[in-house]
C-alpha cells in the first residue's frame, strides 16, 4: 500500500472552501471562462452559492455562481 496520497476522482469534484487555493481555483477558472467579470464578484457569488446550497460539489457551485451572476447583469 502506497503512503502517496492522491487527488482521487471525486476529490476533484468537491471544492475546499475552506482552503485559499481551491477558491482561488474555482474563481480563477470562473472568470477565465467569463472574462469581463470583477473577482470580487466572483469571490461574493462563490460564497453565496455555497450558502444557497451547502454543498461544496464543484458543478452545483458553478452553475449556481452562473446563475447569481447572471442575476446581477440583468
Amino acid at each position: 500500500m502506497s503512503d502517496t496520497q492522491g487527488n482521487t476522482s471525486q476529490d476533484r469534484q468537491r471544492v475546499a472552501l475552506q482552503q485559499d487555493h481551491e477558491r482561488r481555483y474555482v474563481v480563477d477558472k470562473f472568470i477565465e471562462d467569463h472574462p469581463g467579470l470583477v473577482r470580487s464578484a466572483v469571490e461574493e457569488a462563490l460564497d453565496e452559492a455555497y450558502e444557497n446550497l451547502k454543498t461544496n460539489d464543484r458543478e452545483k457551485l458553478t452553475a449556481e455562481i452562473s446563475r447569481i451572476i447572471g442575476n446581477q447583469v440583468r
